[in-house]
């Protein structure tokens, strides 16, 4: 029953989101930060889409730091359009083999597909797949469209 309960809570509060004044048009604030797709064609490998993200917004990629924002991430992709090539980064590195925010502290939130994290060299970066909602290992040098994380203007 509380699983139930909690379930309705958290669907109600992923559908009930909004963009506000404090985000520019497009993007959704969850209160805490605005959230925005780098413009389309857009697509950049993980180096590119966090330097495009810091100069387009003065924000950085994404980092899923809660289940919300993992659905946030997934809406704003246009989940309804996902298959092969449409998944994003998330603003994650392995760092001397631990799973990290790319400064270095822990990650807040893990949504890791099952039998990940791949342990395979060179495969340093997360992807959020959007096809099953959750994230995977893979090489930093994929192209993907990106969602950036900036600071609300008040």
């Amino acid at each position: 029953m509380l699983q139930i309960l909690i379930s309705y809570f958290f669907l109600f509060f992923i559908h009930n989101y909004e963009a506000y004044p404090e985000c520019p048009n497009g993007a959704v604030n969850d209160g805490t930060l605005c959230y925005k797709r780098l413009p389309d064609p857009w697509e950049s490998n993980y180096a590119e889409a966090e330097l495009g993200c810091n100069l387009t917004y003065g924000g950085n990629l994404m980092r899923i730091g809660n289940a919300l924002a993992n659905s946030i991430a997934c809406d704003l992709a246009d989940k309804k359009r996902a298959s092969v090539g449409t998944d994003i980064y998330v603003g994650a590195r392995r760092i001397n083999n631990v799973w990290s925010l790319p400064d270095g502290l822990p990650l807040p939130y893990i949504n890791w597909y099952p039998g990940q994290p791949e342990n395979t060299s060179g495969y340093d970066c997360v992807m959020l797949g959007l096809y099953h909602s959750s994230w995977y290992a893979t090489t930093c040098d994929q192209y993907a469209r990106n969602i950036c994380t900036f600071p609300i203007k008040k």
